[in-house]
């Protein structure tokens, strides 16, 4: 009798709260004592409330979120290349734009992609390989990834940077960014950078330009997974 009922929906971004005080009637002491209860119990639970809210949006902001984007699965020949990937947001202590960490997963290696953006929201990457021995991945090059027959993925890949390249090179919106940088050397399969996008794979290279020519200071080679199956160990 005379309680305070608190009924809470929340999210980690948002809450109501909904508040009824139910009471009997009473004599104009009891009525008193009541509703000085009735106070009582609702800033407890209030306060409860508070707290449990305060550290849901805590953990929601400073705790790594986790989602699979990608699950891919071609089947040919006498190949079948299944590839899973996860994607973390990670809080970045410089700005408000996440750290991205792509995980992908092919055959027995992990690739991941970290990209981490500057105080304008672009993004610089950096690319790592895991290699699955006895239950646990440890450090890999991208040439362990690929068959003896990479020499020629490799060769594909090159021509299409130079190409690229080129463009920029003679682009009039383009060419003032490589003044004084009039070739690039041919990539190795280990100084590429590797990243997954839904069935593609790229191949990822940056040459070296300043910030202000982020936007053309690298580019992406795309295959389709099914065109490099033959490649893959």
């Amino acid at each position: 009798s005379g309680l305070a009922k608190v009924v809470v929906q929340c999210s980690a971004s948002t809450f109501v709260v909904k508040m009824a005080t139910f009471a009997k009637p009473e004599t104009v002491m009891g009525r008193n004592f009541h509703s000085k209860y009735e106070k009582m119990i609702s800033n407890k639970y209030l306060i409860l409330f508070f707290l449990f809210a305060f550290n849901t949006f805590k953990a929601s902001s400073f705790h790594p979120t986790e989602h699979i984007f990608s699950n891919s699965f071609i089947k040919g020949d006498s190949i079948n290349i299944k590839i899973t990937c996860s994607e973390k947001k990670k809080k970045n202590e410089y700005g408000t734009d996440p750290i991205l960490i792509t995980t992908c997963i092919l055959k027995n290696f992990k690739i991941i992609d970290i990209g981490n953006p500057d105080y304008s929201g672009r993004y610089s990457h950096e690319y790592k390989v895991y290699k699955k021995v006895n239950k646990r991945f440890i450090k890999a090059n991208n040439s362990e990834i690929f068959n003896q027959h990479q020499e020629k993925l490799l060769s594909l890949i090159n021509q299409k940077i130079q190409s690229d390249f080129k463009n920029y090179l003679n682009d009039p919106n383009t060419k003032d960014c490589f003044i004084g940088f009039d070739t690039i050397p041919k990539y190795e399969m280990n100084e590429l950078g590797i990243s997954f996008n839904g069935n593609e794979v790229w191949f990822n290279v940056e040459f070296g330009l300043s910030w202000n020519c982020m936007n053309v200071g690298g580019t992406a080679v795309t295959f389709k997974l099914s065109e490099i199956k033959k490649y893959l160990k």
